[in-house]
């Protein structure tokens, strides 16, 4: 027995080596390579997120409507290649507004990041009409001049882009557009005569590939300046007069105005700053004012659709998040930690089960009762206190025999 209890005493002692080596070792881990994984999980969720939502404030406004001042972030002088690796080739819109005559136009910004600096974008946005633009402290900062706003909204104008109708009757269009490309729809007419009442009079509509979306009639049947769907959430409405056969015009359609991702990366009218899941934060200036929160692509900012286009990229597969939308990745992440905490408190829990039955084994083989041997400790005191006396006894008589001889 007193083998076996030196033996389990020693697997006791390694077992509970075992745990506080499994446990450093689980610390260790958990600090190098568990945290840092989550970290990194963290860190491109946060990114993707500035970078998705960014992308597509900077394209909306907020109640005030449309801007006449917004300044970004600091931005280096270096090509913007080199700044970030967010702005690709490709060119943003800025559409400018005269709020005197409520004359509309746009002008597209080209950006070669490999070339570019912030100086370039500013002398481009500098010479567009009603606009000034200027390197404030290395941030950009763009400005309405008097008597205009400006904006990077997807509205479709209410002229069409192009027209080549020799007609008199007049075109508008409205709608916001639905899409998820950037396009130009052509719109061709069929037949010739009054609008509204020659009896084969039609407007063909095909897309930017050229594939027919639509025919309406605006002949026969039709009222005059009545809107009429033509795909793509956009409608046309053709006013009375005249129509010729092969009169065509067209319409520019946005799905997203900044295809450079320029906007977002210099920080004009984003929501969110921060470059980590550490630092992510909503910027100061919508925080001092929430009526800038760009929830609208309305002109007057006063619908929600911007704010229905974040929920819906929500949803959209990421690249950058091995194909799985912001709001999967986010769950599959809390998912994810929430098993490596299972998975360890289980192996845990396991070692201390362990550690329990081997100390009741130890228990069962080395347990005493304390009253028992508390009476033989006694016992043995007593026997020793007799041979003590005993041995005195002894000890004198041989003496007195000593003496005696």
């Amino acid at each position: 027995c007193y083998g076996d209890h030196r033996d389990l005493h020693r697997l006791i002692r390694r077992q509970r080596q075992m745990c506080i080596r499994d446990s450093l070792g689980a610390m260790l881990s958990l600090n190098n390579r568990l945290l840092d994984d989550i970290r990194g999980s963290l860190d491109a969720l946060a990114q993707e997120v500035m970078d998705v939502i960014n992308r597509l404030h900077v394209q909306g406004v907020g109640v005030n409507g449309s801007f006449t001042e917004v300044t970004g972030v600091p931005v280096t002088s270096t090509t913007l290649e080199n700044w970030s690796n967010q702005v690709t080739s490709g060119s943003f819109f800025v559409r400018v507004v005269d709020t005197a005559t409520g004359g509309v136009t746009r002008q597209e910004i080209t950006v070669d990041p490999t070339v570019d600096t912030i100086t370039d974008i500013r002398d481009r946005l500098d010479a567009v009409d009603g606009l000034s633009a200027s390197i404030v402290d290395q941030s950009l900062r763009i400005q309405a001049d008097a008597g205009h706003t400006f904006d990077f909204l997807p509205a479709v104008p209410s002229q069409p882009h192009t027209s080549n109708i020799t007609g008199d009757a007049e075109v508008t269009v409205s709608g916001i557009y639905e899409g998820q490309t950037n396009q130009t729809f052509t719109c061709t007419i069929s037949g010739t005569g009054q609008v509204g009442i020659a009896g084969d009079l039609s407007v063909e509509v095909r897309n930017g590939a050229g594939e027919l979306m639509s025919t309406v009639n605006v002949g026969s049947g039709y009222a005059a300046g009545d809107p009429l769907e033509i795909g793509g959430g956009i409608s046309i409405a053709i006013g009375t007069g005249q129509l010729n056969d092969s009169d065509d015009f067209t319409i520019q359609l946005f799905a997203d105005t900044d295809t450079s991702g320029f906007l977002s990366a210099a920080g004009i009218n984003t929501l969110f700053a921060g470059s980590s899941a550490a630092d992510i934060a909503v910027r100061s200036n919508i925080l001092n004012n929430p009526w800038r929160f760009a929830g609208a692509v309305d002109p007057n900012g006063t619908d929600g659709v911007n704010v229905q286009r974040m929920i819906d990229a929500s949803l959209q597969a990421r690249s950058a998040l091995d194909n799985v939308s912001l709001r999967d990745y986010s769950a599959r992440l809390v998912s994810s930690v929430g098993q490596a905490v299972q998975v360890r408190r289980a192996r845990k829990d396991s070692l201390q089960n362990v550690v329990r039955q081997l100390d009741s084994q130890r228990d069962s083989i080395s347990g005493v009762d304390l009253n028992e041997e508390t009476a033989r400790l006694v016992m043995y005191e007593r026997m020793f206190q007799a041979m003590s006396v005993a041995i005195r006894t002894q000890d004198k008589a041989l003496q007195y025999l000593l003496e005696a001889i």
